[in-house]
């Protein structure tokens, strides 16, 4: 049975008259790449500050390992904290300090001998490929590689679940792809549990394998990202997907037909579905629009049809296709 790592019971944040946050249940279980998904002011932020006890919520819990963090406070709360790595936007490295001092600065300043903490340090370097780079200050370094090292010291205490808001947002689209890739690696080697914040639906199709929408401090949807890509239940988490996709332009239905968004996935996308459907059917199939999302749990094929012919043959065609397997949502 997986081990639940983080878990959030009826979240709710209040600030006077205004409510960020309503009643937010999560799960978040050792191993996962979980993404929660918002725009701004989708109490993103404020769910993050909660999530570290930098917020005390309204009402509800934080458990980090099994631990209620959100009743903690000084030495037993900074105790808990060292279970939570965390990296940002902004990397928050210190500019004074080299690649190697940066790592080690939070065993540093828990007195950690300086031979311990620099053959941890150096064992981080190496995982995210920054061997060459101990002595070089931020200055020196590239967006990427400043990342690497906030990285590498978010890691150094070992922690059983890493944060990330936001951390790819100010990388050109070249480097977040390694970012996420190197995240992605460290989840495969490591195990380690990883929560990322993001309004990028392309960072959760890369990386993750469970996604959280919010939406005005509520969570809309949730569920295994080949779910949510395959089938999107809430207006909200459409218009994510509309973001990397192409939307059709208005007036193509004509009469005597119907529109359907066809989703392949579990190995349905290798099967000449199609063309059963044309040997098998009355009906005219048109596709108007069509492309693959590579996600990282699943590979879903997407297209949109236009099936012309008389009411019964259409019906059928839509009961053969999911009788394939095949999701099948109409386009009004």
């Amino acid at each position: 049975m997986a081990k639940t790592v983080v878990s959030i019971q009826n979240l709710t944040k209040s600030y006077q008259t205004q409510r960020a946050l309503k009643q937010i249940n999560l799960n978040i279980q050792e191993g996962e790449v979980f993404g929660i998904i918002g725009m701004s002011g989708a109490g993103k932020t404020t769910l993050m500050r909660c999530l570290t006890a930098l917020e005390r919520p309204t009402h509800g819990k934080v458990r980090i390992c099994n631990e209620e963090i959100t009743t903690l406070s000084g030495a037993s709360l900074r105790c808990a904290r060292k279970k939570i790595g965390m990296i940002f936007q902004h990397f928050n490295l210190f500019s004074s300090r080299t690649v190697l001092e940066n790592i080690v600065y939070p065993i540093e300043i828990e007195g950690a001998s300086r031979e311990k903490r620099e053959a941890r340090a150096r064992e981080l370097l190496d995982l995210v490929g920054l061997t060459a780079k101990e002595r070089h200050y931020p200055a020196e370094l590239s967006g990427g590689e400043k990342q690497r090292v906030a990285i590498a010291r978010a890691l150094i205490n070992k922690p059983a679940v890493l944060l990330c808001d936001e951390a790819t947002s100010s990388l050109d689209p070249r480097t977040t792809h390694s970012i996420l890739t190197l995240l992605s690696e460290l989840n495969e080697r490591l195990g380690l549990t990883i929560l990322l914040i993001t309004h990028e639906m392309e960072v959760i199709k890369q990386i993750c394998t469970h996604v959280a929408v919010l939406e005005h401090g509520e969570i809309v949807e949730q569920g295994g990202v080949e779910d949510l890509f395959a089938k999107p239940k809430h207006p909200t988490t459409q218009r994510f997907l509309q973001n990397i996709t192409h939307e059709l332009p208005k007036g193509l239905k004509k009469e005597n037909s119907i529109m359907l968004r066809l989703s392949f996935t579990k190995g349905t996308a290798q099967q000449p579905i199609i063309s059963r459907l044309l040997r098998q059917h009355a009906v005219d199939v048109n596709i108007l629009l069509g492309g693959i999302d590579v996600l990282r749990t699943e590979t879903i094929g997407n297209l949109v049809v236009e099936l012309t012919g008389e009411a019964k043959e259409r019906a059928d065609a839509w009961s053969f296709l999911e009788s394939q397997g095949v999701l099948c949502d109409e386009l009004v």
